[in-house]
């Protein structure tokens, strides 16, 4: 009476070794497979859900592979996360860094506009493989500065969030463009410390009215894509819920083809002092520009956070 997944999942190949899976149905199999010439293989199949692979692979299989190469060599891998310069951009900054058969190496990649270095060493422990990489890691830094978010599997919101928990301060959000991303990206970190107030997501200009109180003026006298309006957002927002902070995203610019220059997307950054505004083109892939904006209005709290004024 097994439902039929469960008994699939339950068959393994004669002679295999269970990988014990802490979190799901699936088990890993451990199988030696003899060749007709020279020595076994060994095959390791693991469930394809992230989360349970590493864990089953760290828990389990690197242990076993380790062994089995007797203490050999082992490679490590860090991950520096980047954001708020293109990529051709970023590499001009890093002297020699990515060249091909550097030790260790530095590859790059990138994905809605989030830049990763990944540092590859290789070493006898794996406290040999990172220190080997503290050099380059120091040079990265100096190189990049605030451009540098975060590591391994930060992304902003994570920063963003523990720049406000560590200074107690609160956060409230009003979008527009980006139609709720930056409350979705920040509503997935863990907020404990209760810093995340209140996300607001406004598909109409009678919105920023009704739910907001912006005066109707500043929307007759001012695009929906303006910084006078990114600002009336983000100052409301802020005051709604007495929040240290308002951050808010304007309506997006429409894009001509034909234009000699692309329009911005404008930001409003709210503060108990003050309101300031931020703007950047509004250009690219049609995949990836509400991403991309999310991530740069994050970006532009986190300098705050940081006191970067640049």
């Amino acid at each position: 009476d097994m439902p039929e997944r469960n008994r699939v999942q339950a068959m393994f190949p004669a002679g295999s070794r269970v990988i014990f899976n802490p979190h799901g149905t699936a088990p890993g199999i451990d199988l030696d497979v003899p060749p007709k010439i020279g020595r076994p293989s060994r095959v390791i199949a693991l469930p394809g859900v992230p989360a349970e692979m590493i864990e089953m692979w760290e828990a389990t299989v690197a242990g076993l592979l380790s062994a089995q190469a007797g203490g050999g060599r082992v490679i490590r891998h860090r991950r520096i996360k980047c954001f708020g310069v293109g990529e051709s951009d970023l590499e001009q900054m890093l002297p020699d860094l990515i060249r091909r058969g550097r030790t260790p190496s530095v590859g790059i990649t990138v994905s809605e506009a989030t830049i990763t270095l990944r540092i590859t060493a290789t070493g006898a422990t794996s406290d040999e493989c990172y220190a080997a990489m503290e050099p380059t890691v120091a040079t990265i830094h100096e190189c990049l500065g605030t451009l540098v978010y975060g590591y391994e599997d930060e992304e902003l919101e994570h920063v963003v969030h523990r720049l406000l928990t560590q200074k107690g301060q609160t956060l409230a959000t009003a979008e527009w463009g980006t139609a709720g991303l930056v409350a979705q990206r920040l509503g997935d970190v863990p907020d404990e410390a209760g810093c995340y107030l209140s996300g607001l997501v406004l598909p109409a200009p009678v919105a920023l009215i009704k739910q907001l109180g912006v005066p109707a003026e500043t929307l007759t006298h001012n695009p929906a894509a303006s910084g006078e309006v990114a600002a009336a957002m983000a100052e409301r927002c802020r005051e709604q819920v007495d929040a240290d902070y308002g951050l808010a995203v304007s309506a997006f610019p429409a894009v001509d083809p034909q234009a000699a220059q692309p329009e911005r997307v404008y930001f409003g950054l709210a503060t108990r002092e003050g309101v300031t505004t931020h703007s950047t083109p509004y250009a690219g892939h049609p995949a990836i520009l509400k991403s991309r904006a999310a991530k740069q209005a994050l970006n532009v709290l986190r300098l705050e956070l940081l006191g970067d004024k640049s």
